[in-house]
């Protein structure tokens, strides 16, 4: 699994404590895992997600947030 975010700021971990850099490959280990995104940006932001297989296949997941200062 690899991630890039091109638009805003925030970290990327899995439920393991895995911290993920940018860019960076990591090995998932189990068939079933789940991803914490927490945002350091006030503005839109879009996260990338990559997941590739043994075999070279690539499955791209892309999510937007926006902000909402409303209370």
């Amino acid at each position: 699994i690899r991630y890039f975010q091109p638009d805003g700021k925030g970290k990327l971990e899995m439920d393991n404590g895995t911290m993920f850099l940018p860019n960076d490959l990591y090995p998932l280990e189990k068939e079933t895992f789940r991803l914490y995104y927490t945002s350091a940006s006030t503005d839109q932001q879009t996260i990338d997600i990559y997941i590739i297989d043994n075999f070279g296949q690539v499955q791209q997941l892309t999510l937007s947030f926006n902000n909402d200062n409303n209370e």
